[in-house]
């Protein structure tokens, strides 16, 4: 059971990494701002210094709720008291990646037929892949 809540974890932190967003307040602040810029690397690290600073509650809101599915606060809480050095390991090694590679913006735009994938280039918005079809195309 615990490899599959850090496994969420994980899964949820892939997810945060679109999310995060840059302001002037400290670095421990417990959830973005609406209405702020995105910056993935500031996420990342936001949910590392509240690990850090053993506040696994405030640390749980930068988690985006789809990746949360199945756990809630307390066990987020009571995951970090049985492994908080671990979850504070991998979060330091997830401000590395970060940190290292290019961040990408990722959207899902969820529709009646799927979920279509986009990311952000220097062109603008562009499809990862197409919704799925309702009926196969034809050729007229």
């Amino acid at each position: 059971m615990t490899r599959s809540i850090i496994a969420v974890t994980l899964v949820s932190l892939s997810l945060l990494i679109s999310t995060g967003c840059a302001s002037s307040t400290p670095a421990v602040e417990t959830c973005p701002p609406p209405g702020c810029e995105p910056d993935p690397v500031v996420a990342v690290e936001r949910y590392r210094d509240l690990l850090v600073a053993s506040r696994p509650r405030d640390a749980f809101t930068w988690l985006h709720p789809d990746a949360t599915e199945g756990l809630d606060a307390d066990a987020f809480a009571l995951l970090f008291e049985r492994h908080g050095e671990a979850l504070v390991a991998q979060a330091e090694d997830l401000v590395l990646q970060a940190r290292a590679g290019a961040p990408t913006l990722v959207a899902r735009v969820r529709t009646d037929h799927g979920d279509v994938l986009v990311q952000r280039t220097p062109e603008g918005w562009r499809l990862e892949n197409p919704a799925p079809s309702v009926a196969p195309l034809k050729s007229p």
